[in-house]
């Protein structure tokens, strides 16, 4: 899981100009947050994993391109050069990450030995975390409680990172897991859908068939489906609104009825490009487009049909480079992302929109390399499609 930093900018974490951001203690209480859920707020269906976390050289590559065994060597040959508190809470993460709970713990130990006591809290509270993952509930509440009693020791509100860190480990851990194929489904005790999770798992994995085959991906590990009851539950234990998926991370926190398939095409989508040792287009436009696009939901499929040809009627469509260059949220700006990349899969073909998915970041002008046309040209076919 994983924290971004929606929230926390504003408090100035992320900020270089800041208290909290600035130097080697920014950067700990940055990596602090991070091994937890926190998506960017105020927005539905979308992808949060847009951390802060800068690990040294090319460490940090491979980290945003989810390479684990790349990054943990780096990592790790970082360690045996300067076995620093930095170094070693990025090699933390990295192996939380990769899910390697067991190595991540015994570096966790190591850390608690800092002089640091925020730093000391946050390796016992991680290392609480892991525990709860390996299925160890007690371990993870002895853990938790060591951490708490170092921050309590320090003052009331003392170390937030740790602190958040505990509150949702002690809150998950009462929770649920179930396996399938390619998911951990982890729920609460009482969730209503519980009795019927089978069919709740062959929705999942019928999502996952069609969206890897669109995208010519798969993972070798499962995503992690955290399904709440509803929004409050939601608020109580991670404080923002659902549903959302963390690509990097194989996650998605969702409600029961949250479009299923859109979570999945994001995190898939990721890993189409990370496979091919590329980063995803930066342009969120398109990253809700493909999300949206195969997310093979009735409701998002209507949403497609209408609401792009309503906005072209009522002279409302922006025009296509600026929704490229746009951080848009909401139904309206993921639906005619979407429908813009179904348009572009079906009008030009899914073997070049696979391409221009792992080059896009390649050129100032993808568009031409990849379908020999301009993008002023392919905006106007688009737009002549919609007024049919």
């Amino acid at each position: 899981m994983l924290i971004s930093d929606c929230g926390f900018r504003s408090a100035g974490i992320g900020n270089p100009k800041s208290g909290i951001g600035r130097g080697g203690r920014g950067w700990l209480c940055i990596g602090a947050l991070l091994v937890m859920a926190w998506p960017l707020c105020g927005a539905a269906q979308d992808d949060r994993d847009d951390d802060p976390t800068k690990l040294p050289g090319e460490a940090d590559r491979f980290y945003r391109l989810g390479q684990w065994e790349k990054a943990e060597t780096l990592m790790r040959e970082a360690v045996a050069k300067e076995a620093g508190d930095r170094n070693r809470s990025g090699l933390v993460n990295v192996l939380y990450r990769a899910r390697k709970y067991d190595d991540c713990m015994k570096e966790c130990e190591q850390l608690a030995q800092t002089k640091d006591p925020g730093l000391r809290a946050w390796a016992l509270a991680v290392k609480g975390t892991c525990a709860w993952k390996k299925g160890d509930a007690a371990g993870a509440r002895t853990w938790c409680e060591q951490a708490t009693a170092i921050a309590d020791a320090k003052a009331v509100n003392a170390f937030p990172a740790a602190r958040r860190i505990v509150h949702m480990t002690l809150a998950f851990s009462a929770w649920k897991w179930r396996e399938s194929k390619h998911f951990i489904v982890i729920h609460p005790p009482d969730a209503p859908f519980a009795s019927d999770l089978p069919s709740f798992e062959a929705k999942l994995e019928a999502a996952y068939a069609a969206t890897s085959g669109a995208l010519e991906a798969s993972l070798d590990d499962r995503i992690e489906v955290y399904c709440f009851n509803d929004q409050r539950q939601a608020d109580e234990i991670l404080g923002v609104p659902l549903s959302f998926t963390v690509a990097r991370e194989r996650a998605a926190y969702v409600l029961p009825t949250s479009s299923i398939g859109h979570a999945i095409a994001h995190v898939l989508s990721f890993y189409a490009a990370s496979r091919k040792d590329r980063e995803r287009p930066r342009s969120v436009f398109l990253r809700e487009g493909i999300a949206c696009a195969l997310a093979y939901d009735r409701l998002w499929d209507e949403r497609m049909a209408e609401v792009p040809a309503t906005l072209a009627r009522d002279g409302r469509l922006l025009p296509l480079a600026e929704l490229l260059a746009r951080d848009g949220t909401g139904a309206e700006f993921t639906a005619t992302a979407g429908a813009f990349v179904r348009w572009l899969r079906e009008s030009r073909g899914a073997e070049k929109f696979l391409k221009l998915w792992t080059e896009y970041n390649d050129g100032a002008d993808p568009w031409t390399h990849v379908y020999g046309e301009a993008i002023k040209d392919l905006e106007a076919a688009w737009r002549k499609s919609l007024a049919r």
